[in-house]
């Protein structure tokens, strides 16, 4: 911040008003400005505003004092957003930002030395610096659209087979188009081989964390948890079984896979109701029971939909071949029901989730 002003302070969002937000980020151009503070936790209006911000767009409000037409806050300037939590509340929010980690709290004696020394000098003010850059601000309108589309490439060359999130690796190539285009007329220690492997490293592990934390990610952690405490069963809730040929109702003809193929068949109905009230419990965020197929049908694990496919039945969260004595009197031992299809393996790679549970087994097979 100290390219543009002299010990900035920048607003808490906890304690700020979206007004007083609106008027921090629309009071400069071509500048940066810094949000402080941000938590997970902060209401979903400010949530929102800021998911604005990258579009370009500020708070939107009717002006009733002049003539009562809409007004929008533009924002033209970059911006900083600094806290102690990822905001993995909202992926789409997260997949926005140029996601920075600073985990490093213990520091050398010199360390501690070039740090104090640099605060002297941002005391003194850095818009010398900023100036400097300024005198290359008619190449830079001229040369970024092109070392935007060069950068794109390199990335694209780099990640290429990581199905990385194009929005991610865009805000990354936005950045890094700028020392591209500015490389060979500002005298820096680093050179743009170096950046751009510092950006794939950075792409990479913001993509995996969104992935780590989407919708999809949740619905699977919540999966595991029930297995784990007994509310899903398998063989009733979920089988998996290792096949060489699958067929779902999409595709005339059964797919032959290579080899044998771990198989999750998914009973999707009564796991999505387990899920609600599951997540309701602990408060996390639900996705709309019109929405979750969407998720699942598009995540790359996902093969095909039985409409017909037989599971155990459940009693009271027994199936019935283990009812306990004195609930006798069941007749159906089982039940057909609709059955997501995923690759298993595939399943446990993205999401660690382990839901291959077998029984019975003594000390000696352990």
């Amino acid at each position: 911040m100290s390219f543009f002003i002299i010990e900035n302070t920048p607003p808490n969002i906890q304690n700020s008003t979206l007004p007083a937000l609106a008027d921090a980020v629309a009071q400069c151009a071509n500048a940066l400005v810094h949000i402080d503070e941000f938590k997970n936790t902060i209401d979903i209006d400010k949530r929102e505003f800021l998911k604005g911000l990258w579009d370009g767009t500020g708070r939107n409000r009717m002006n009733m004092d002049k003539d009562k037409k809409r007004e929008v806050t533009r924002v033209n300037s970059g911006i900083i957003l600094s806290g102690q939590e990822m905001a993995t509340a909202d992926i789409a929010l997260f997949s926005r930002f140029i996601f920075l980690r600073y985990d490093k709290s213990e520091f050398t004696p010199e360390s501690k030395m070039k740090f104090q020394r640099l605060k002297e000098l941002r005391k003194m003010g850095c818009t010398h610096l900023t100036m400097d850059i300024l005198r290359n601000r008619a190449l830079f309108e001229a040369e970024y659209a092109h070392s935007y589309k060069q950068v794109q490439e390199d990335l694209r060359k780099a990640l290429e087979n990581k199905g990385v999130e194009d929005r991610i690796a865009n805000n990354w190539a936005s950045v890094l188009a700028a020392f591209h285009c500015l490389q060979n007329r500002l005298d820096m220690p680093f050179t743009y081989a170096d950046l751009l492997s510092i950006a794939v490293d950075g792409i990479m592990e913001q993509n995996k964390e969104t992935k780590r934390n989407n919708e999809v990610a949740t619905l699977w952690d919540i999966i595991s948890f029930l297995r784990t405490e007994g509310h899903l069963c398998m063989q009733a809730d979920y089988r998996i079984e290792t096949v060489s040929h699958l067929k779902v109702d999409s595709s005339s003809s059964p797919v032959e896979f290579a080899e044998p193929k771990k198989i999750l068949y998914l009973r999707y109905k009564r796991v999505f109701e387990l899920y609600q009230l599951h997540s309701k419990k602990i408060g996390e965020s639900l996705l709309a029971k019109s929405s979750l197929p969407f998720y699942m049908e598009h995540s790359p694990a996902y093969l095909g939909k039985k409409r017909s496919f037989r599971f155990k039945n459940v009693i009271q969260g027994y199936t019935q071949s283990s009812v306990p004595d004195g609930q006798s009197g069941l007749t159906t031992e089982s039940v057909l029901d609709q059955a997501y299809c995923f690759d298993y393996d595939m399943i446990v790679e993205q999401y660690g989730v382990n839901l291959d549970v077998v029984y019975g087994l003594t000390n000696e097979d352990e």
